[in-house]
């Protein structure tokens, strides 16, 4: 079974259109998870979602 992460925690920011995101750092990612017996996961591959080198994120303003 494949799923994404979000970005982590954000806050409201004092403009009502935009957010404040207190982790910036953190990746989101697919993640390709398999059920195991009981009530286990496994992850079995992670792929992080990235803005392309030498670009800024257009979300957290940080260059890449």
């Amino acid at each position: 079974m494949w799923t994404v992460t979000d970005r982590g925690p954000n806050a409201d920011a004092p403009s009502d259109t935009d957010e404040i995101f207190l982790k910036p750092d953190r990746t989101p990612q697919v993640v390709r998870i398999r059920l195991a017996r009981g009530d286990g996961v496994e992850v079995v591959r992670r792929i992080p979602l990235r803005v392309p080198h030498g670009q800024t994120d257009p979300v957290t303003g940080r260059a890449c």
